[in-house]
C-alpha cells in the first residue's frame, strides 16, 4: 500500500500570479499554473508534495479559447501542476510532449471514473 500524500491548491487572479511568477521565476506577466514542490513527511506518515497555484483569470481565458468549461480547464491545470510536483518538467519540447501525454491519460481516467459513478448512481450498469 502506498503512503498517503497531501498538497495545497491555491486559486488566485492574474495580479497575484504575476507577482509569484516575477518573484520565484523572474518572469514578467502572469502564467496559468505554478508548482512549488516541498516533499516532506507530516503527521501520520502522510507526505506533503507542495503547492499548486492556478490563475483562475488565465484559466477562464483558456477555457473560452479552447471551448471547454472552466471546471475542466482548472482540472487540467491541477493535473499539470501535480505532474510538476511529481518531478515532471516541460522546459523542452520533448518534455512538454511527455507531460501532455500524461495529462491526457490522467484526465481520461478521471472522466472514466466520473462516468462510471454517474452510471452507477443512475442505476445503469457500466461495462
Amino acid at each position: 500500500m502506498t503512503s498517503p500524500v497531501s498538497l495545497t491548491v491555491v486559486l488566485c487572479d492574474d495580479a497575484h500570479m504575476e507577482e509569484l511568477n516575477r518573484r520565484y521565476l523572474r518572469k514578467s506577466g502572469p502564467t496559468d499554473v505554478l508548482a512549488f514542490p516541498d516533499v516532506e513527511t507530516v503527521e501520520n506518515g502522510t507526505r506533503y508534495l507542495g503547492d499548486i497555484v492556478i490563475s483562475v483569470t488565465t484559466a477562464h481565458r483558456h477555457a473560452r479559447r479552447y471551448k471547454v468549461s472552466l471546471q475542466k480547464e482548472i482540472l487540467r491545470l491541477s493535473v499539470h501542476g501535480l505532474l510538476h510536483l511529481l518531478g515532471y518538467r516541460d522546459s523542452r519540447p520533448e518534455e512538454r510532449r511527455a507531460m501532455a501525454v500524461k495529462e491526457r491519460s490522467y484526465l481520461k481516467a478521471f472522466d472514466d471514473t466520473c462516468n462510471h459513478r454517474k452510471a452507477r448512481a443512475s442505476g445503469l450498469r457500466a461495462f
